[in-house]
C-alpha cells in the first residue's frame, strides 16, 4: 500500500497539488497549521510557529507520532519552512524517502534573513532525498546553498488547467493580482500607471485584485496621484473571476522583489496577456524568447509607457503554447509521479 504524508501550511496550492496527484497513493494524510477546504483526506492540525521556541520539541514529537501511526511510504514537504524543518527532524532515522517542493522566498529570501534561517533551510535541503524545482534558476539557488552535497533535483512546475483557457476579447486593462505587501511592490505599478500621459490614462484602466497589509495605503496613493477613478480594487476574488480578468486584460504586471515561477504569471500568459515583470532570473527564464514579455530593469521609472502600445496579438499563440508544453496538468502530474516512482523504487 502506497501512503503519502504531506506536511504543509494552509494553502490553495497544496489543495490543488493533492488533487493533481490523486489516485497515485492509496491513502494521503496532511499535517498542516490549519485544515484546508476542498480536501477529502485526513488532516492533522498543529502549530508550526517558532515564536515560542519551547514548542519546537513538542511539535517534532507530534509529527514523529503521526509518522509512526500513519507509517507513510513517502513524506512530501511543501515549502522549505518551519514545518519542513520540524518534519525532517521528526523523520530522522525512519528511512522514509522525503520529497521537498520549495516555493520561492523560502529558498531565495529566507537564508538571507540570518544564520538561524539559513541553517534551517540548509538542514531541510540536506535531509531531503528528492527535490522538485519550478525552474533552472531556482535549482541553481539550492545548489549554491549546498555546495558540498549533490542534490537530486527534478524540474517540475505546478500544474495549471490549460484546457479551459479562453482568450479575449481583450480590453484596455492592466491587471495586477499579487498580494498587497512590500514584497510585491504594487505601489510601483500604481505609480507607473499614474505616470502615463493623461490621454492614455483616459483609455486604460488599472485593475488591482488581492488584499494585504498595504491595501489602504495603495488606495490612498491612488487618491494622492489623482487616479482613484481609473483604478479598480476588486479585493480577494474567486478563481473564476481571476480567470475572467486574465481573459479581458491586455497587460499583466508582476514586479516582486523575489519570486520563483508563480502560477499567476503562467495563467496570465496562458490567457494571452502581455507580462510585464521585474528583473528576476525566473522571469528572464520564462520570457527567454523575444516578445514573450517585458522585463522591467528599474521599477522607479514609468515602465508602462513603453508597453501600452504593443501589439499583443502576436504573443498570444506562442505564450499559450509555451505554458501548455511545460505546465499543463498532465505534464506536471507526470513529472511529480516520476519523482515518486524513483523514491519508491529506491526505497525498496
Amino acid at each position: 500500500m502506497k501512503k503519502l504524508l504531506v506536511v504543509s501550511g494552509n494553502s490553495v496550492h497544496t489543495v490543488n497539488y493533492i488533487k493533481l496527484i490523486d489516485g497515485y497513493f492509496d491513502e494521503v494524510l496532511v499535517i498542516t497549521n490549519k485544515a484546508m477546504e476542498g480536501l477529502d483526506c485526513t488532516q492533522v492540525e498543529m502549530d508550526f510557529s517558532l515564536r515560542n521556541p519551547l514548542k519546537l520539541v513538542p511539535g517534532i514529537k507530534k509529527i514523529r507520532q503521526v509518522i509512526h501511526d500513519f507509517n507513510p511510504t513517502v513524506i512530501h514537504l511543501q515549502q522549505a519552512a518551519t514545518h519542513a524543518y520540524m518534519a525532517v527532524k521528526a523523520a530522522k532515522g525512519s528511512n522514509i524517502p522525503i520529497v521537498l517542493t520549495p516555493w520561492g522566498s523560502d529558498i531565495l529570501l529566507n537564508p538571507k534573513r540570518g544564520i538561524i534561517f539559513r541553517q534551517m533551510v540548509k538542514t531541510i535541503l540536506n535531509e531531503s532525498d528528492y527535490i522538485t524545482s519550478f525552474g533552472q534558476h531556482f535549482g541553481k539557488a539550492m545548489i549554491e546553498l549546498m555546495p558540498h552535497k549533490k542534490l537530486d533535483i527534478s524540474y517540475v512546475r505546478w500544474g495549471i488547467d490549460t484546457e479551459k483557457a479562453i482568450i479575449g476579447p481583450k480590453e484596455n486593462i492592466i491587471y495586477s493580482n499579487r498580494l498587497h505587501n512590500p514584497l510585491y511592490r504594487v505601489d510601483k505599478i500604481i505609480e507607473a500607471y499614474a505616470a502615463l500621459p493623461k490621454e492614455e490614462i483616459s483609455k486604460w484602466k488599472l485593475l488591482v485584485a488581492g488584499t494585504g497589509t498595504e491595501t489602504e495605503y495603495l488606495k490612498e496613493l491612488c487618491n494622492k496621484l489623482g487616479i482613484a477613478d481609473k483604478v479598480e480594487f476588486c479585493g480577494w476574488i474567486s478563481r473564476e473571476q481571476n480567470f475572467e480578468n486574465y481573459r479581458k486584460s491586455k497587460i499583466y504586471v508582476s514586479i516582486p522583489i523575489s519570486d520563483s515561477m508563480p502560477i499567476s504569471l503562467q495563467e496570465a500568459m496562458l490567457h494571452g496577456c502581455l507580462p510585464v515583470l521585474s528583473d528576476l532570473p525566473a522571469n528572464r527564464e520564462i520570457t527567454q524568447a523575444p516578445g514573450y514579455g517585458v522585463i522591467v530593469e528599474d521599477v522607479n521609472k514609468p515602465f508602462l509607457s513603453d508597453v501600452i502600445n504593443w501589439d499583443i496579438d502576436v504573443l498570444v499563440k506562442d505564450n499559450t503554447q509555451q505554458i501548455k508544453n511545460v505546465a499543463a496538468l498532465a505534464v506536471s502530474r507526470a513529472g511529480f509521479l516520476r519523482v515518486y516512482d524513483k523514491a519508491l523504487n529506491t526505497a525498496q
